[in-house]
């Protein structure tokens, strides 16, 4: 079945949207990291490449990263990637730890300052268990 052209756009749309996400994420770090003094060519001598590659690949259109480019770039700049997925269709929450089944915000004001407590309940993808973000059993 072939896809009709708004199909073939509002996918390519979507692709390009995830590729600028992780530009934005990499170029907001960088941009802090800049502040401080760091440079494009640090991030390119991590990574072991050309300082012109690196700034190629923010400037101009959004490059085509592989996972292990995402992986190599989250590791010279010392980050940790956490990735989640919401069922378009339900607004459920994925994880690599399972199912975000619930998320309770508690708040409360003190001399003017609103402070907001949040606990996600995830279900474990190997126990089916309610966990909470720390991994503890919920409710034993």
């Amino acid at each position: 079945m072939s896809m009709s052209k708004s199909d073939k756009i509002a996918k390519e749309y979507k692709r390009e949207m995830l590729k600028s996400a992780f530009v934005s994420l990499f170029w907001s770090v960088i941009s802090e990291r800049k502040k401080n003094g760091g440079s494009m060519k640090d991030l390119a001598d991590k990574l072991g490449i050309n300082k012109s590659a690196v700034s190629r690949w923010f400037s101009g259109r959004n490059p085509n990263w592989e996972v292990s480019t995402v992986a190599d770039i989250a590791d010279a700049l010392n980050l940790d990637i956490r990735i989640e997925a919401v069922d378009r269709s339900t607004g459920h929450v994925f994880t690599c730890f399972g199912e975000i089944k619930s998320v309770g915000v508690s708040l409360k004001t003190t001399s003017n300052v609103l402070w907001i407590n949040t606990s996600p309940t995830i279900m474990s993808s190997t126990t089916g268990e309610a966990m909470d973000v720390r991994g503890a059993r919920v409710g034993h």
